[in-house]
């Protein structure tokens, strides 16, 4: 009688857990690693993009990943990047923005404003695409009227996006900054902002508040996010000044910006693994995206949820709503650090003087002449490559594409 024998289920194999490339003893990231204890006492908090920190050696692989996107945001700057992380950490232990994934959001409000998606691009690879469609906002008062509540919202898809990275599960060493070459971080988002039906003529002071709170709160405690970012749908006049801009902003950081007309092109640049909407062949945003939790129901009540914005700071913005206040000073935040934070809301045209409200009537009449002058300027912009005055609508343009721009 045969012999028989049973076999031996394969047995997982356990996971080998990355680990950071041998560095000198004076390396930056060392010396970064050997202040974390005192900065993680002084916070009494260690939590980050839902890692956890620690000071233990030696360090784990993905605190030294963590430490490394503070350094590069700061360019190597040790205090700098210490400081900014103390700060981050701060943040995060009041505000617990990874609670904020667990609250479901006013569909009313938020449905259809932005979207995740990993879409495999021409080379190969696949990227996380975080969408903003401002176009689709039904009421701006309902959706920007409450800046807390927007500002909620806004950090939510923020850290659903940067669950997406899979930073907490990277084995892939984020390189070391360098000012004379470029080096390539893996763990990175794509932003695209879809700008179709928004009116770069006469921002409302909500979206300007929205906007200038979200640019603040991104550029101190999301360094090191952005890889590329993506304006489509914008007037052609947008596309003509960024061109000039281009000229005088530093090459990393207009690498990081690309501005189309036309939505559709958007295929030319990420291959057809996008919605057809933007030239690909995948179903819209709506079916295929990802976002965050919405219901029929109105939002977290304040009582539930802490003030993203202080109290005295929002009386300050309601107080100001028919003049909008220009974007909150950052001029402490690193280099780096804003290029996913500037437009990770709806941008608005400079702050204008206060004056006294004219007859509607007379409003009407100079909107509709500026309109028609602007229309013309265009014209012979077109015509004549630049030797016509620069539009209204297009300083306006400008003054958009400086404040996205400077906080790259």
């Amino acid at each position: 009688m045969a012999e028989t024998t049973t076999a031996t289920p394969p047995t997982a194999a356990t996971p080998v857990k990355p680990n950071w490339p041998s560095l000198a003893d004076d390396h930056a990231l060392n010396a970064f690693h050997k202040r974390l204890s005192g900065i993680l006492s002084d916070t009494g908090y260690a939590e980050i993009w839902g890692i956890e920190l620690s000071a233990a050696s030696p360090p784990p692989f993905t605190t030294f990943q963590i430490l490394q996107k503070f350094l590069r945001a700061n360019q190597n700057n040790l205090d700098k990047a210490a400081e900014q992380l103390g700060n981050t950490l701060k943040w995060r232990k009041e505000f617990q923005p990874l609670e904020l994934l667990k609250r479901d959001y006013s569909s009313k409000k938020f449905k259809g404003l932005g979207y995740n998606t990993k879409v495999v691009v021409p080379d190969g690879t696949e990227k996380v695409v975080c969408w903003n469609v401002y176009g689709d906002v039904e009421s701006i008062k309902e959706t920007f009227g409450d800046l807390d509540e927007f500002i909620r919202f806004r950090v939510a898809l923020m850290e659903l996006t940067i669950q997406n990275l899979n930073i907490a599960t990277s084995t892939t060493p984020i390189p070391d900054f360098s000012s004379s070459s470029a080096t390539f971080d893996p763990y990175q988002a794509i932003q695209v902002h879809d700008y179709k039906g928004i009116s770069f003529l006469r921002p409302d002071p909500l979206v300007k508040a929205a906007s200038s709170k979200t640019i603040e709160l991104f550029s101190k405690y999301y360094p090191e996010l952005l890889e590329k970012k993506f304006f489509v749908n914008v007037p052609w006049i947008m596309e003509k000044f960024f061109a000039t801009f281009k000229l005088i902003l530093p090459a990393a950081t207009t690498k990081k910006f690309v501005l189309l007309n036309k939505g559709s092109d958007l295929v030319k640049r990420l291959g057809s693994d996008i919605p057809q909407a933007y030239g690909g062949t995948k179903e819209s945003l709506a079916v295929i995206g990802e976002t965050v939790p919405l219901s029929a129901a109105e939002s977290v009540s304040e009582e539930e949820a802490p003030a993203l914005v202080p109290v005295a700071e929002a009386k300050t913005e309601e107080s100001d709503a028919s003049t909008p206040a220009a974007a909150p000073a950052v001029a402490d935040a690193p280099v780096a650090t804003s290029a996913l934070a500037s437009a990770d809301a709806p941008v608005a045209a400079p702050a204008a003087t206060p004056v006294a409200p004219e007859p509607v009537a007379a409003t009407a009449a100079a909107e509709e002449s500026k309109v028609e002058d602007e229309k013309k300027a265009s014209e012979a912009l077109a015509k004549e490559d630049g030797a016509a005055a620069a539009p209204a609508g297009a300083v306006a343009t400008a003054e958009v594409i400086k404040e996205e721009t400077s906080k790259a």
